[in-house]
């Protein structure tokens, strides 16, 4: 279960995101919360697959450097299925 402190840093950064890149912000939040893949998002928001991991790669250290305050809080991002947040810091 991630910590609803975590859930709520999420949601501000995604909102900070939102503000720079509402496409990015999209395909983000698609792939984090909707359960889509990388591929699935890309063609639901008619982007190629390459142009999609390049906008995720950006979107996950965009997220990672807002949650985190720029500081190692962790781990690294988890992808894939897991949910889009860094690890809890020790």
């Amino acid at each position: 279960d991630i910590p609803p402190d975590q859930i709520l840093h999420l949601n501000e950064a995604l909102d900070g995101l939102a503000n720079h890149d509402p496409t990015m912000a999209k395909l983000a939040t698609m792939h984090c919360f909707g359960g889509l893949s990388i591929e699935q998002a890309a063609q639901a928001l008619g982007l190629s697959s390459r142009t999609a991991y390049r906008e995720w790669e950006f979107a996950r250290a965009w997220l990672y450097r807002e949650i985190c305050g720029g500081e190692i809080c962790g781990g690294e991002i988890r992808g894939g299925e897991a949910p889009c947040v860094p690890q809890a810091a020790h």
